[in-house]
């Protein structure tokens, strides 16, 4: 699970990188976190000890547009991936094939959300 989450991490932040979307993507163990409108130095993919804010929680406790929460969720399930929305947790049974779904998905939602105007 922890693998299969480092891998989707990475794989979000290059689409993040390349899709030039102010987005950090961190976690730690199983988990991964989206954190929308990040002003500062985004990691590259491969950077997996990354905490936005260096871990300040006044900083990371920011309330997420529930429009944007709940915009991102429906892309995703457009492009046949269920997730929690913009945080979640892996588990051991997924597969690289599910890693490579699961981050082409990312990238379309984010595509997506940008057409729509919902994120710059």
């Amino acid at each position: 699970a922890n693998a299969v989450a480092a891998a989707l991490r990475g794989g979000f932040r290059d689409v993040v990188l390349r899709e030039d979307v102010p987005w950090a993507v961190y976690g730690d163990f199983s988990a991964v976190h989206i954190l929308p409108d990040y002003a500062e130095r985004l990691p590259d993919p491969d950077e997996d000890d990354f905490v936005p804010y260096c871990g300040n929680l006044h900083k990371l406790d920011v309330k997420i547009s529930p429009r944007l929460h709940c915009a991102f969720r429906c892309a995703m399930l457009l492009h046949g991936v269920d997730t929690l929305g913009l945080r979640g947790m892996t588990c051991a049974a997924h597969t690289d094939e599910d890693v490579d779904r699961t981050v082409e998905a990312f990238r379309e939602a984010v595509r997506r959300l940008k057409r729509e105007g919902l994120i710059g």
